[in-house]
């Protein structure tokens, strides 16, 4: 009975084991693709901000260039 009651702990134990190492995986899994998209998320931001700030600059120059042909 102590064979099968020390076995039966042994698979629970086996089992919490791979539940944890699963879990901590999916974890590892999402922390990943989170940084993974906030990443993306700066590359888009850092580009539009590139574009209006060319743009801005564009313009100025286009104003600037109006009022010194007067």
């Amino acid at each position: 009975m102590a064979e099968v009651r020390g076995g039966v702990i042994t698979q629970v134990l086996y089992s919490i084991g791979v539940a944890a190492e699963t879990g901590l995986d999916n974890v590892s899994s999402a922390t990943g693709e989170a940084f993974t998209s906030g990443a993306k998320s700066l590359e888009v931001l850092a580009d539009a901000t590139s574009k209006s700030i060319e743009k801005l600059t564009n313009s100025a120059s286009s104003a600037i260039d109006s009022m010194t042909k007067k």
